[in-house]
């Protein structure tokens, strides 16, 4: 069965045979006129691919005037009409002018030749506007048994129902996102050329290359130490044997035919697991092996500020969480200088987060190395201690001989109410003027 289109669209569809003639007709004054037929010389009918050869094709447009004996047409005008021919002549003579264009109807022209011979030709006039041209686009890397898009485009614009060619064969024709999906089942170069009617072709040289067979490794992403670990090798979805199994460094050997291979990890840590073949493509995955008595993970260690004055208040805090599948309590230790500063006790069940806040200050300048549950950082104080600490000694010595006076006063009647509530204020103000400075 074959089909005949028309810009992509389906208009007849028939059986035919070798050495017949294909014919589409259309109906024109209660008679069915041949408007397309085309000669069958041969059917090619393969495992992956069906061809026809054709060795002849009439056509006739479909657009057609009806005309009568006595029709004008420029300067021309209709003697007879037969089924063989139309005889046509002017109404009169022409003058053929050295270089004229002479106009005999329609775009039919006659053109004489600048020379005192008199030569001219007829001809006819035809403008072709120049067609958009195609464009296909493709993926860098295409590999055999793979399937790939191919986009066809014209200025930007996505082609629909162009007509693709991989090598000798047509595989289709891109949808209404100008798109075609195929798979190559043989490497090496092929040309791939997208073309339409209406539209300037396009065909551009691919490179198809062997793609491996992939490998796939299967085991939990976290295990406990100590605990036996088993690793399934595949492809495509079945066991395979003869794979080569490492874990970081450590060579793990072969799979059988089960495709299993076991090890029990004695380090904690992250860890690669990796598997190859020849004529496979390698795999490789992470796991984590965990420590099973620490189950309270620490992480975002958080120091604010970073920089402070002495006695300034330095805010620490950290997360902590239970990976664990039991509720764990710990003491949480944080140490300033690998001594210990002060701790809080925390107990989270399986799954809970919490973030642990401690408050510290510091009167000496310097670094403090901060330390929690292994996450380490630091804040630094600046500035002068030292004037800090005068300043605290001499406002005790001015309390005491404040103090000292206000009571004598007293003994002796000569302060009031309200001259000790004044002579407090000045010692205020001194103090503060103190610690100021």
């Amino acid at each position: 069965m074959v089909a005949l289109l028309r810009d992509g669209e389906e208009i007849k569809s028939d059986i035919i045979n070798d050495d017949s003639t294909y014919t589409h007709t259309k109906e024109v004054d209660d008679e069915d006129v041949p408007v397309i037929a085309i000669h069958i010389d041969n059917i090619f009918r393969g495992m992956e691919t069906n061809s026809i050869f054709v060795n002849g094709i009439f056509q006739i447009s479909e657009d057609f005037k009806k005309i009568e004996e006595g029709d004008s047409y420029g300067n021309m005008e209709i003697d007879s009409v037969t089924k063989n021919y139309i005889k046509m002549s002017n109404d009169g003579s022409m003058t053929l002018g050295k270089g004229d264009t002479i106009s005999i109807m329609g775009d039919i022209k006659i053109k004489v030749a600048d020379d005192d011979t008199v030569r001219f030709y007829p001809f006819q006039e035809i403008k072709v506007e120049a067609l958009e041209s195609l464009k296909i686009d493709f993926p860098n890397n295409i590999y055999s048994n793979q399937e790939f898009t191919i986009k066809v485009t014209s200025d930007g614009d996505e082609v629909e129902g162009a007509y693709v060619s991989f090598g000798d064969i047509e595989i289709g024709a891109t949808d209404s996102n100008g798109e075609l999906v195929y798979t190559p089942t043989e490497t090496g170069s092929f040309n791939i050329t997208a073309s339409k009617s209406g539209y300037n072709s396009d065909s551009s040289e691919i490179e198809v290359i062997f793609q491996p067979k992939a490998l796939d490794i299967t085991f939990p992403s976290v295990i406990d130490k100590n605990e036996l670990l088993t690793i399934l090798v595949t492809s495509e979805g079945s066991p395979l044997s003869g794979a080569s199994v490492m874990f970081g460094s450590i060579d793990l050997g072969t799979t059988p035919s089960s495709g299993n291979i076991s090890y029990t990890p004695d380090e904690i840590g992250t860890f690669t697991i990796s598997a190859s073949k020849s004529g496979y493509q390698d795999v490789s995955k992470d796991i984590d092996i965990s420590d099973p008595s620490a189950k309270l993970v620490f992480t975002n260690l958080t120091i604010n500020p970073e920089v402070v004055d002495p006695g300034q208040i330095v805010i620490i805090s950290v997360d902590t969480a239970n990976f664990g599948t039991l509720r764990e309590a710990e003491t949480v230790i944080l140490n300033i200088n690998e001594e210990e500063e002060s701790t809080r006790d925390v107990t989270l069940g399986p799954g809970e987060i919490s973030t642990i806040t401690f408050s510290v200050n510091k009167s000496k300048s310097g670094k403090y190395d901060v330390e929690i549950g292994g996450l380490e950082g630091s804040f630094k104080v600046t500035g002068d201690s030292s004037i800090s600490i005068i300043a605290m000694i001499l406002l005790g010595i001015i309390g005491l001989f404040s103090v000292g006076a206000i009571v004598y006063s007293v003994s002796k009647g000569d302060l009031t109410f309200d001259s000790m509530t004044e002579k407090a204020s000045e010692i205020e103000v001194k103090i503060k003027r103190l610690i100021e400075k």
